[in-house]
């Protein structure tokens, strides 16, 4: 579905055809409110769906600023930003500045203090990157962004790949609506439970080789757990 489909799907659940009580504005804010309770719901269970990526070309530096004006990227703060804005940092790795090969991977790390523990670490101190020492090179951010907002024309194309559930964005964006006009749709509640289950059960499984394995993760000297 596209965002103008959502919409006609909307004003069929919740009785609506026209803008008389339903203005397209309030109309397409359900629906925005449902996407990102969507795409939270599919983060919850498997951030790396709507992953996206940025490089950071550092410079002997042991800190990176994502939200300060003079960086180059910037995907946090006030700042007018340079890609969509980050809400979940996956992981940080270095790779060749030519080709792009991994070279590593970083660990993330829980606080600033544990940097001092491990040379391999990383740790996003607000919107402040930073390393236990040193670094220059390439290094990729794979990160979760904001929802986009979803264009309402009906000539646009689809807006994600998960089209097959996306009756559950507009169940979600009639939830909106009935707390809005203070009553309640068992029958729309009851579809919500059923297409959530069908969709966590889809989610976890998406990749289908995932569930039938266990990786060995081996680490590194200096790594404890």
């Amino acid at each position: 579905m596209n965002g103008a489909a959502l919409l006609a799907l909307l004003r069929s659940y919740i009785d609506e055809p026209d803008q008389t009580f339903v203005t397209d504005a309030n109309a397409q804010a359900y629906v925005q409110q449902g996407y990102r309770e969507f795409r939270n719901r599919v983060i919850s269970c498997n951030p790396s769906t709507y992953t996206t990526s940025i490089t950071l070309a550092l410079s002997n530096v042991d800190s990176y600023d994502l939200s300060l004006a003079a960086n180059p990227v910037r995907v946090l703060g006030a700042s007018a930003l340079t890609s969509p804005r980050l809400t979940m940092l996956l992981s940080v790795r270095k790779v060749e500045a030519g080709t792009g090969d991994e070279l590593r991977m970083l660990k993330g790390l829980p606080s600033r203090r544990s940097l001092q523990a491990s040379p391999d670490g990383y740790f996003l101190d607000g919107s402040v990157l930073r390393f236990p020492e040193r670094q220059t090179g390439s290094y990729v951010l794979d990160y979760v962004p904001e929802t986009p907002t979803i264009s309402f024309g009906a000539a646009d194309a689809q807006f994600d790949d998960m089209v097959d559930w996306h009756d559950l964005i507009v169940l979600y964006a009639a939830k909106s609506y009935t707390i809005r006009d203070g009553g309640e749709n068992p029958a729309l509640m009851a579809q919500m439970v059923v297409r959530e289950n069908d969709f966590m059960n889809y989610i976890a499984g998406r990749d289908v080789d995932g569930p039938m394995y266990v990786n060995e993760i081996y680490h590194t000297l200096d790594e404890s757990w």
